[in-house]
């Protein structure tokens, strides 16, 4: 309209209570939940830990190499381990990248640990610590330690995304700082076995966390991973739809995919 349009549009900076209600929905607290635990599951498996002492850990352990060079070893393999996930996602999908990933990261701290508590000097068995942490390394960055961060940019509906990968990443930074700082308190209490064979578990108990509640996102649309933690679709069920399948699909009946 002419006449009014140097007027000024008034703006409110109070949100309305229909936006504090979306956090309190299914849509939010369940792709929240899962995220947190993915951090929760990488954290205590042992691998932010071992990154931040591997130092002191290698010289615990006897390598037979040097411990900064077994370091630096850590940290390359880090960096291959999370190159092949980005690479393989698309094609494997997420559920059987974190199924290896937990699955292998348990049984490297597990036998690491069962050979700390059988490990003496007179040992000739010194490059399988070294050989079996860095194996550790190598698969938590294959799956667990990349999904929560994948995760955040594809399961929150876009009314909370923002709000929600900051609350996503601040709960993961907390669960690093608490997994570093009670590192020195199981170490006291329970051994380094105890502590490795601790990692193992969880690592293992995490994969059977993630049989049951990680849907496969990849491949699916923002609409239907949604509709999946609204209770109205089973993508446990319905598995990693292809770009193939879709484009099938799209021909025979495009309404069937809201992208």
């Amino acid at each position: 309209n002419p006449s009014n349009k140097h007027s000024s549009p008034k703006i409110t900076s109070t949100p309305s209570c229909s936006s504090w209600r979306n956090y309190t929905k299914r849509s939010f607290l369940q792709p929240y939940s899962l995220v947190a635990a993915a951090f929760f599951f990488g954290h205590f498996a042992g691998i932010t830990t071992l990154q931040t002492y591997a130092v002191s850990i290698f010289v615990k352990l006897g390598t037979a190499i040097d411990k900064y060079v077994a370091t630096l070893y850590l940290g390359l393999v880090q960096v291959g381990g999370a190159l092949l996930c980005v690479i393989l996602v698309h094609w494997t999908g997420k559920r059987p990248l974190t199924f290896v990933s937990t699955i292998g990261n348990g049984l490297c701290f597990i036998v690491v640990a069962t050979y700390a508590y059988f490990h003496s000097t007179e040992n000739s068995y010194k490059w399988l610590p070294v050989t079996f942490l860095i194996g550790s390394a190598f698969m938590s960055n294959f799956g667990i330690r990349l999904l929560p961060w994948i995760l955040i940019g594809e399961v929150y509906p876009p009314e909370v995304r923002g709000v929600a990968s900051g609350l996503s990443g601040s709960i993961g930074y907390i669960f690093g700082f608490v997994a570093n700082k009670t590192y020195f308190y199981m170490m006291n209490s329970m051994t380094l076995p105890g502590t490795f064979w601790f990692y193992g578990v969880i690592s293992l108990v995490g994969c059977v966390v993630f049989y049951f509640f990680l849907p496969e996102t990849e491949g699916r649309t923002l609409h239907e991973i949604q509709e999946h933690f609204e209770g109205s679709r089973n993508l446990l069920k319905e598995g990693k739809m292809s770009p193939v399948e879709r484009e099938n699909l799209a021909i025979v009946d495009p309404s069937l995919l809201r992208d």
